[in-house]
């Protein structure tokens, strides 16, 4: 989701960050068929035995992200922001609760989020045990690299729990067991805080333009925002608030070491030409014509009389809608008037709240 963000002394940093964890796109549509390790089960505790096994496990990983994040039901927490609100009625109950921060206990959303995270938090511990003293010396950068990956997702994982249910389990080894009891807010902070130190350690200054792998840059931008909500309830350690500060300043000051940079025209990052884009500090890339569309974009906040039955489950709140002042920003950000598809797409329809575009 694009973030309009008043704060221009850290647009940059904190509108990439934000949006790293609510829009993401997915890896690269060929790692959807590598879930498993051909010859193995693919949370088998045995150390692997080439690159090519770890690739596999690691690819598993993001594999596991693209069936999680490809639905609404992953950024149900989104809901709960003072940009957005959703359909009144319909089966649209879980998210008016998020809306209406009344969240219940028996939330489906909520559930489907929980099993589904943790079911790729324990797939990177198994990558984490069977790569420990596992070397492959004439891979030695890629091994590096795909471990990097896998402390990355883990620790945005936890996050992405953290920013939705505060306090969580934090396994560590292949026993998910939600009997434990639940890590202290501080504790899940600096579990998190570890695994992006770690992987911002192992991970490449850059990417390739066009790849959907994070890099050292990628780990830095989430450690500004997680020390932001350090700093904010419920723990309220203001001295995040320098680390935050400190580095986002590092992000920005690095910004092209890592390929990171403002585009030009903010509506080209709601193409699909447009969504490997400077500004994403991590994507996760669907690919329609594999059979994997991203459903997060599209449907959800068209009216259900578009030609193509949107879901009308997504709107902006008006008031932060109106209080939007006028220009590009607020032009790129939402829609007011859909063009009809078919015999008829001369014609616009008006909606009945002005539609966010989501990424």
């Amino acid at each position: 989701m694009k973030i309009y963000n008043r704060n221009k002394s850290v647009k940059t940093l904190v509108a990439i960050c934000a949006m790293a964890v609510c829009a993401m796109t997915f890896h690269s549509c060929e790692q959807f068929e590598l879930d498993e390790v051909p010859g193995r089960a693919n949370l088998a505790v045995e150390p692997y035995n080439s690159i090519d096994e770890l690739e596999l496990a690691v690819n598993g990983i993001f594999g596991k992200l693209n069936k999680a994040a490809w639905m609404t039901t992953f950024y149900v927490n989104g809901w709960a922001g003072d940009d957005m609100t959703t359909h009144r009625e319909s089966n649209k109950a879980d998210f008016r609760e998020y809306d209406q921060r009344n969240v219940a206990a028996t939330n489906g959303r909520s559930a489907t989020n929980w099993a589904g995270v943790y079911a790729m938090v324990k797939a990177a511990n198994t990558v984490i045990i069977n790569s420990e003293g596992v070397d492959f010396p004439s891979d030695a950068a890629r091994q590096k690299e795909l471990l990097g990956q896998t402390y990355f997702l883990r620790g945005l994982m936890f996050y992405h729990l953290a920013r939705v249910h505060g306090r969580i389990v934090l396994p560590l080894d292949l026993e998910i067991d939600f009997e434990r009891e639940l890590a202290t807010q501080e504790e899940v902070y600096q579990q998190i805080e570890s695994d992006m130190l770690t992987a911002e350690t192992m991970l490449p200054a850059k990417t390739n333009v066009g790849a959907s792998n994070p890099n050292a840059g990628s780990a830095r931008a989430i450690l500004a925002r997680l020390y932001l909500d350090w700093a904010g309830y419920p723990v309220k350690d203001a001295s995040k608030y320098a680390m935050a500060a400190a580095s986002a300043k590092q992000v920005m000051d690095n910004a092209g070491m890592h390929g990171f940079a403002l585009v030009p025209d903010m509506a080209t990052l709601y193409t699909v030409e447009g969504r490997f884009n400077t500004e994403s500090i991590f994507t996760i890339a669907y690919c329609a014509s594999c059979g994997l569309p991203n459903r997060k974009n599209g449907k959800l906040g068209l009216p259900s009389d578009y030609a193509t039955q949107g879901w009308q489950e997504t709107f902006a709140e008006i008031r932060y809608f109106e209080d939007m002042p006028e220009g590009p920003r607020k032009d790129a950000t939402y829609h007011t008037q859909i063009p009809l598809d078919g015999p008829f797409q001369d014609q616009l329809i008006q909606t009945r709240s002005p539609v966010l575009h989501l990424m």
